[in-house]
């Protein structure tokens, strides 16, 4: 996991548009890797990335700082076919 966490921060993302969805899952980014999806989050969006959500059991309070962050339940900001 922690190998798969490092490939994903370290990806060229210039290949995409500032303005792409990213869906971020707090929990499988945090198990065991030591880097939770918040820190994800954070890195991509010092990238310039604006459109970013993240899937969390955590009360979104506890992420009241990240004013740019959408948290939400763990469905998918996108709509179900």
């Amino acid at each position: 996991m922690v190998k798969l966490l490092a490939r994903i921060l370290a990806y060229n993302w210039r290949h995409y548009a500032a303005s792409v969805m990213v869906f971020i899952a707090w929990r499988m980014a945090a198990r065991g890797a030591g880097l939770k999806g918040e820190d994800i989050a954070k890195d991509l969006h010092s990238r310039g990335y604006t459109t970013l959500s993240m899937a969390t059991g955590h009360n979104p309070e506890k992420f009241f700082d990240l004013t740019w962050l959408k948290v939400a339940g763990k469905e998918p900001p996108w709509p179900a076919k």
